[in-house]
């Protein structure tokens, strides 16, 4: 039972960063008005989640059906993912929106930056920078 908690678990989190990448790969491809750009650190632990939570639920979910997991060393695996992977699929996102907004405006009254968190957004005009 408690395996099974956590196979939900960690397909419950690799759904969540699935939606984060979907929102990240979204906005590279189209944008609005107004866009909120996540900082570049925020797009590659998205990625690194999603990447990781799927190679967690895949060797758990084998193990706990009985399986036999294929003769590869996982750590490859991981240090592929983490080292080549994520970073290489956050520059291609970051660098298409940032290639889509060039010729917006920054919003500065909404920036936000912390330790944990950083976003600027962009809108076509100052105009539209104003809040509401």
């Amino acid at each position: 039972m408690k395996n099974i908690l956590l196979i939900l678990f960690f397909c419950g989190l690799a759904v969540v960063c699935f939606d984060a990448s979907l929102g990240y790969v979204s906005i590279a491809q189209s944008v609005g008005d107004v866009v909120t750009v996540d900082g570049f650190m925020n797009i590659a632990g998205a990625y690194g989640m999603l990447l990781l939570s799927i190679c967690v639920v895949l060797k758990s979910s084998c193990l706990l059906m009985g399986g036999k997991l294929p003769e590869i060393n996982w750590n490859y695996v991981v240090y592929g993912l983490l080292l080549v992977i994520t970073p290489s699929a956050t520059y291609i996102t970051y660098t298409n929106i940032q290639s889509n907004i060039e010729e917006y405006v920054e919003c500065e009254d909404a920036r936000e930056f912390s330790l944990r968190y950083s976003s600027r957004t962009y809108a076509i005009s100052h105009e539209l920078c104003q809040p509401q």
